[in-house]
């Protein structure tokens, strides 16, 4: 019973994948290059993209400033070895 039951939800999908209208929407106007994608209602603009928020701009400064600036230790010393035998 259980195997008939993911069979199904299996056909389904597939036929979806089929039947679902898909594509890339390319424009260019007002000197604005536009470009997405569409699966069926659901369109997800690429370009131009969203201005950040200040919040997620300051985020997105910080990270870039911890990742150009590595925190380094300083080397440990090294031991010395005895040469008495």
């Amino acid at each position: 019973m259980v195997g008939w039951i993911i069979l199904a939800v299996l056909a389904i999908l597939i036929l979806l994948v089929f039947f679902l209208p898909y594509g890339v929407d390319v424009g260019y106007a007002d000197e604005v290059l536009r470009v997405g994608i569409k699966a069926g209602p659901l369109r997800i603009w690429l370009l131009p993209k969203k201005p950040l928020t200040e919040k997620q701009r300051l985020k997105a400064e910080a990270k870039k400033a911890k990742k150009e600036a590595p925190q380094r230790r300083p080397p440990l010393p090294r031991k010395r070895r005895s040469t008495t035998a």
